[in-house]
């Protein structure tokens, strides 16, 4: 049975992407392996904050070693045979510890497992595996791994159609057992190729290859529907995916809209509408091209409600069927006429001139009229009214507003 010890180098540090087998790993020998009888100590720490076995396959000697939580340690290894000299770390190429006299120091910090192996004789670098060919989409990320065993420790270069390759822009990893591509392009298309060099050297097999394709647009956030009042901005947004670039067009109602008065940012990502009024309450879509098209659904429906106006009424004047003379405060002109007045006469109430309704309500709002023992009253959204003051009225539609006047002497 493997100890907790094996397993967890099992776990961390021997798992690679495609090997197939345990014993296929550099360290997969000694995983397997009976314990060494070399007297090896350690120093600077004891079990059980740190644990280590000793397995000898030959040529190599490895050395697993895993820390608990706790502290950073400083460990002295004792005890390996005279001919241990220079030692890889595996899993953390190029990293390397030298041994003198029998003995090497080297770091833990909590939780750490370092796997060290020592070579008797110089072991030709070998390619465990391959790197793989892949098809990626524009803009993805793509990275090729190679696995080498061998005295070490291993250097490597990757290269692109025979050229060697060098860290910057989209390329990482150019020296190391991993190659990354980022935001790859059609012009990343090509194959790849990596000289691991040990004691002597090996160019990976037939070129891996990268062939980039272009990933068509999906919509992962659709717009939303909204609600706002007059005046307000409103702004409907999209987030999309697929290959670059990527074309917005913004639709009302199916028609193609353009920037200009309250619109702004119809190509883009974002839809905004600024001091919206019922003119703009419609549906909403966006058509998304790259590598063809797809439109978001369903629509996003812009509701924009109609404000209820607070008007005063006032009734009772001695002067019905003709111009409103006087009133306090002069919010009107006295004796006014057309447009800034007002004509109650029986039956009906009017205001001749309705230019706005937004801004006649804030001016009727001001009046704040009293007469003839009636109080002035709000206009309220009512289907009829009943008059009981000494003007005899009938229901009566502020024009434009859909609402009716409404008073109780």
């Amino acid at each position: 049975m493997r100890t907790w010890l094996e397993l967890d180098i099992l776990e961390q540090r021997a798992q690679i992407r495609g090997a197939t087998a345990w014993g296929s790993q550099p360290a997969g020998p000694a995983l397997v392996a009976p314990n060494s009888t070399l007297p090896v100590t350690i120093s600077g720490t004891a079990a059980p904050d740190l644990e280590f076995c000793v397995r000898e396959v030959p040529p190599y000697l490895f050395i697993l070693a895993s820390k608990r939580e706790g502290v950073t340690v400083s460990v002295t290894f004792s005890g390996l045979p005279f001919w241990a000299g220079a030692g890889e770390v595996l899993f953390e190429s190029p990293r390397a510890v030298t041994a003198q006299d029998g003995h090497f120091t080297d770091t833990f910090a909590p939780l750490d497992v370092h796997v060290y192996r020592f070579s008797q004789t110089n072991v030709n670098v070998s390619i465990i595996y391959q790197p793989q060919s892949q098809t990626n989409y524009g803009g993805s990320t793509a990275s090729f791994s190679v696995m080498a065993d061998g005295t070490g420790p291993l250097a490597y270069q990757w290269r692109k159609d025979g050229a060697n390759l060098t860290d910057g822009g989209n390329i990482s990893g150019a020296t190391s057992s991993t190659l990354v591509l980022s935001n790859i392009t059609s012009s990343d298309a090509a194959g790849y190729t990596v000289v691991v060099t040990g004691f002597g050297s090996l160019t990976s097999a037939s070129p891996a290859t990268l062939t980039v394709s272009n990933a068509p647009p999906a919509i992962a956030l659709q717009p939303r529907s909204q609600t706002n009042v007059p005046g307000t901005t409103v702004t409907f947004s999209v987030t999309a995916v697929g290959s670059p670039p990527l074309a917005y067009q913004w639709r009302r109602n199916g028609s193609d809209l353009t920037d200009g008065g309250n619109v702004s940012g119809a190509t883009t990502s974002a839809l905004t509408l600024a001091n919206v009024s019922e003119a703009d309450a419609a549906s909403y879509d966006v058509v998304v091209s790259g590598y063809g098209s797809v439109t978001s659904t369903p629509p996003a429906v812009l509701t924009v409600p109609t404000l209820a106006l607070l008007l005063y009424e006032p009734f009772n004047y001695t002067n019905i069927g003709s111009p409103v003379s006087s009133n306090t405060p002069a919010n009107w002109a006295y004796g006014g006429s057309n447009p800034n007045d007002l004509n109650v006469a029986p039956g009906s109430l009017s205001f001749p001139a309705w230019p706005s309704r937004w801004a006649t309500a804030s001016r009727m709002a001001a009046l704040g009229w009293a007469s003839g023992g009636c109080s002035a009253r709000s206009w309220a959204p009512v289907q009829s009214i009943s008059r009981p003051c000494s003007a005899s009225m009938t229901s009566a539609t502020a024009p434009g507003t859909g609402v009716r006047p409404r008073s109780a002497c």
